[in-house]
């Protein structure tokens, strides 16, 4: 009986170990799907590239009227052909009733570059200017169809050469408004080049904001008086370089508000692709490219590094003032005189645009030195597709675990 209790309990451990782990709900769930059809794909990786649509945008916004120096001359498809002055006359009354016996206007040139010179022509303006305003050669005010006569009330040749130079003006200008029979210069005057320069290259003037940094001081006219030896300053108290330049496709400046817009739409790449890197990618032409002129660089210790700031804007209307502004993407420099490539990292602002986060109003690429200093770059954009402006996005979809083969 007891051997025949042993076998039986032998038989009933058997069935356990036998069927008893297989319907088991804790057992490896490899068992389980050996035989399935289940296969999960790894995510893929896929590389977009879009040539974008690119504008010139040309803003009236604070800049043009706050260089450290004036400019006249032709550089690198830039051309400074005239000056904006406009003085301060405020203290005139101060010397009513003395006899005017000689005016000049003086002309402290800072910087010249080479051994040629700029015939010029003075020139009273037939309307006011701002210089926070954004003036092109094509939108500054007229000026008179003669020039203001020197000492002998003739309209003498004037050349601008290097050092302080100075210009007889006729007297009677200045008497009569001292005596309150005519104006002095009511808008200012506008210094313009009478030919084109037989060189390239930028003479430099002190603009009126450097007169506590720089020797020799702003432009001004000096009055001197019969039987009395002080002589009268008047200062220039607003001043502009008006510049026009090459129709070059794809440039970008700095002292005048122009800026590249960038247009795109990222279509192709799924909303729940993962970005591993974005890039807005130019290419420069350094043929056209300024830092910084010679003056800046001699003088102030500029470098030849243009200074950028690319941005998104509040909208995509150019002419809505909200398109001057919106949220920073990158800001740097590069140099501008180097044909090169240029990366400028967009990783967070495409993720953004692919989540939903933001919305796509393309991007602005301004000089961020707009307010103070000429600068330009030039970018390719002809016909040639590795040359054009592109964004570049390496991005990843998500493993497939719908059970496909």
């Amino acid at each position: 009986m007891r051997r025949n209790t042993i076998i039986y309990t032998v038989l009933i451990l058997l069935f356990i170990i036998l069927y008893g782990c297989s319907s088991d709900p804790e057992a490896p769930v490899i068992g389980r799907f050996k035989d399935s059809t289940y296969v999960p794909d790894a995510g893929e990786t896929f590389f977009y590239s879009e040539i974008l649509q690119h504008s010139i945008v040309h803003l009236s916004t604070n800049v043009g009227g706050h260089c450290s120096f004036l400019k006249l001359g032709w550089n690198k498809g830039l051309k400074f052909e005239t000056l904006l002055l406009d003085f301060d006359f405020d203290s005139l009354v101060n010397y009513i009733g003395k006899t005017v016996s000689k005016v000049t206007l003086k002309f402290p040139v800072r910087m010249y570059p080479g051994n040629f010179d700029l015939k010029i022509g003075l020139y009273e303006l037939n309307g006011p200017f701002s210089e926070d305003d954004s003036l092109l050669s094509g939108t500054a005010p007229t000026w008179a169809d003669t020039q203001i006569p020197d000492s002998l009330g003739f309209v003498s040749e004037r050349i601008l050469r290097a050092g302080s130079l100075e210009f007889s003006i006729a007297s009677d200008i200045v008497q009569n408004a001292i005596d309150g029979t005519g104006d002095l210069w009511e808008n200012g005057i506008a210094v313009h080049l009478e030919e084109e320069p037989d060189s390239m290259g930028f003479y430099e003037i002190n603009s009126a904001d450097t007169l506590a940094d720089l020797e020799g001081g702003p432009i001004a006219l000096i009055v001197e008086f019969e039987d009395d030896t002080t002589n009268a300053f008047f200062g220039v108290k607003r001043d502009y370089s008006l510049v026009s330049y090459d129709n070059d496709d794809l440039a970008l400046l700095g002292g005048v508000a122009t800026r590249i817009y960038f247009e795109f739409n990222l279509e192709g790449i799924s909303d729940s692709a993962t970005v591993n890197n974005a890039e807005l990618v130019l290419n420069v032409d350094g043929s056209g490219g300024l830092g910084a002129s010679a003056g800046e660089q001699e003088l102030l210790g500029a470098t030849l590094d243009f200074y950028y700031y690319l941005y998104s804007p509040d909208v995509a209307d150019a002419l809505d003032p909200s398109f001057r502004e919106g949220t920073g993407v990158d800001e740097g420099v590069f140099y501008p005189e180097v044909t090169g490539e240029l990366r400028f990292p967009l990783k967070r602002y495409t993720e953004d645009i692919l989540d939903g986060s933001r919305i796509n109003y393309g991007l602005v690429l301004q000089s961020d030195l707009e307010e103070t200093r000429f600068q330009k770059a030039l970018f390719y954009s002809g016909d040639v597709d590795s040359l054009m402006p592109r964004i570049e996005i390496i991005y990843s979809m998500p493993a497939d675990f719908d059970g496909e083969k």
